[in-house]
């Protein structure tokens, strides 16, 4: 099969543009998931712990405020043990919306459960302490205790699971990270070693065996003609302008050949014709008594010229193959030179692709930057529900110290201040286990954005590497253009030589003429003895007119070697 350079450049192209669109489309697909999965991570699973922990501090509430109205008959805890209730249930159905999976759903429902029963036995308990029955709602309160300890218990439960998906989901998009930042380093290395192949391939594979057609062509345009066939195993149009050019150098050594020893018989027979014309001239007194010998001669004269014109004519068809044969090769070298602008424009055309992706990766940075900044704004959130939990746990210090002064009549609010420091140590605790994760995560977007600059520093250096080859292929269509020359000049040495074969052709037509009307004058002796003088000092000025042109053919065939 033949395998022209045509086919060559557009396979190795071919392949390394679908390299570049794989990770293209790979990287085009890869980013919004991964943003996507860093939103899930951020506004979906941290939401739900922050959710569940102001759900156990309503909660908590809930309860404080019960007791505060048990104790201090104030209407306030029961407005706002209502409202606490209305967020509770707002979180509760949060919370429902959000999880999508059972174990999750399972444990709210417990949740709900218990809190519906608190909720029962706690309107009773304010129910029986509105009719004066400070014992029954004692009792319904106590009943109660068990269900806030059941809500806190499943709550943390809960807060405990999500913390667990949080952090396996943190670990699958490390993991997808790393999958595709090694994906994606290796296309580009992939994508940079076929580059250097295709370059190293292709400039073996046209260079070499165009500068051997170059130098057997200064050769030729020297004179030389004693090379050796060109042995170049391309199956392209190179070697066909090869094989062109092995024709073409044959038939020149075969015609010059052929002409050297045509001239130097020619210049042996002009010398032979000078000399038997002056014995003519000589001896014209004494025509009638030799006219016999002469038409001898004259007779052999004409045969010698008719070989010597048969041959000529045949030396000028090899001219005319040479010169079909020399056209044959300029036409490849001229399709050599449109298929080497063909391979620039492709080399341009991956230059641009690989712009392309270089400014779809900086824009992926960006988007993993922005992500980074959202996770400082969610630091810097936790970081200011760390100094709330520090102040309320100061407050509750302080109320409990407050508590202590008054003695039996604060026992009840000691009791509040208590919870209240036990809700700040634990809101406190939650913000810094969030914390780490954020800046778990703030870790992860540095690594991915490291990793995307390393990947745009390779498609740089792929970049410089088409720079070099299309510098490659301008050198090649300059090695080109130079054979293109080298063949007009050999076309312009062949037209010099027609032209002198054509010269040479005339001049022997000439004598073949003057020798033909000789024969036929020399049977009329007797009648024309003065036109015979006349006609042998023509034969004897056009011998020397041949002599001439034989030798200057003979100089111009010493020029070439064979």
């Amino acid at each position: 099969m033949k395998f022209s350079v045509s086919k060559k450049m557009w396979a190795g192209f071919l392949g390394l543009v679908l390299l570049l669109i794989v990770s293209g489309v790979l990287n085009y697909l890869t980013i919004p998931d991964i943003k996507q999965r860093y939103t899930y991570l951020i506004d979906d699973r941290l939401e739900n712990v922050i959710t569940l922990e102001q759900l156990a501090t309503n909660q908590n509430e809930i309860s404080n405020d019960l007791r505060g109205y048990l104790l201090y008959k104030q209407v306030n805890y029961l407005k706002d043990r209502r409202e606490l209730l209305g967020n509770f249930n707002m979180s509760i159905e949060r919370l429902a919306a959000n999880f999508d999976d059972e174990t999750a759903q399972a444990l709210l429902q417990e949740i709900k459960v218990a809190a519906a029963n608190y909720e029962e036995l706690t309107a009773g308990a304010i129910s029986a302490f509105h009719n004066g029955d400070n014992d029954e709602a004692l009792r319904q309160a106590g009943k109660a205790e068990p269900y806030q300890s059941l809500i806190s218990e499943k709550a943390k439960e809960l807060i405990n699971y999500q913390r667990e998906q949080v952090e396996t989901t943190q670990k699958q998009l490390d993991k997808r990270l790393q999958v595709t930042g090694f994906f994606i380093l290796g296309v580009i290395v992939a994508a940079t070693v076929i580059s250097i192949v295709i370059a190293t391939v292709i400039s073996r594979s046209i260079t070499r065996p165009v500068r051997k057609v170059t130098t057997s062509l200064k050769q030729l345009a020297s004179g030389d003609f004693s090379m050796e066939p060109l042995r170049i195993k391309n199956r392209d149009e190179i070697g066909e302008m090869a094989d062109a050019f092995n024709e073409m150098a044959a038939d020149l050594r075969a015609i010059i050949g052929s002409t050297r020893q045509t001239a130097h018989e020619l210049a042996a027979q002009a010398e032979e014709l000078s000399a038997s014309s002056e014995e003519n001239l000589a001896a014209s007194e004494m025509v009638a008594e030799i006219a016999e010998k002469n038409l001898i001669s004259s007779d052999m004269q004409t045969n010698l010229v008719t070989e010597s014109v048969s041959a000529m004519s045949e030396m000028t068809e090899g001219i005319n193959q040479i010169t079909n044969h020399n056209d044959a090769m300029l036409t490849s070298s001229e399709q050599v030179t449109l298929l080497v602008e063909d391979g620039s424009a492709l080399m341009k055309e991956v230059t641009d692709q690989m712009s392309t992706i270089s400014l779809s990766i900086q824009e992926s940075a960006h988007v993993i930057s922005q992500l980074a900044e959202h996770s400082e704004n969610i630091r810097q959130v936790t970081h200011l529900i760390t100094d709330i939990a520090e102040q309320t746990n100061l407050l509750a210090l302080n109320a409990a110290i407050e508590a202590a002064r008054a003695g039996e009549h604060g026992k009840g609010f000691a009791v509040v201040a208590d919870e209240v420091r036990n809700l700040a140590e634990q809101s406190k605790q939650s913000a810094t286990n969030i914390g780490r994760m954020i800046e778990t995560i703030i870790n992860n977007v540095a690594l991915a954005v490291g990793s995307t600059e390393a990947g745009t520093e390779k498609i740089q250096e792929g970049l410089g590497i088409t720079v070099r080859t299309s510098r490659v292929f301008i050198e090649i269509e300059g090695a080109v253009t130079e054979v293109k020359e080298k063949v007009q000049s050999v076309s312009a040495a062949i037209l010099q030589i027609q032209q002198m074969t054509e010269q040479v052709q005339e001049g022997a037509a000439k004598v073949q003429e003057l020798a033909a009307q000789s024969a036929a004058e020399a049977q009329s002796t007797s009648a024309a003895t003065e036109e015979q003088l006349a006609s042998n000092e023509e034969i004897s000025s056009s011998a020397q007119s041949l002599s001439e042109a034989a030798e200057k053919l003979q100089s111009e065939m010493a020029r070439f070697t064979i």
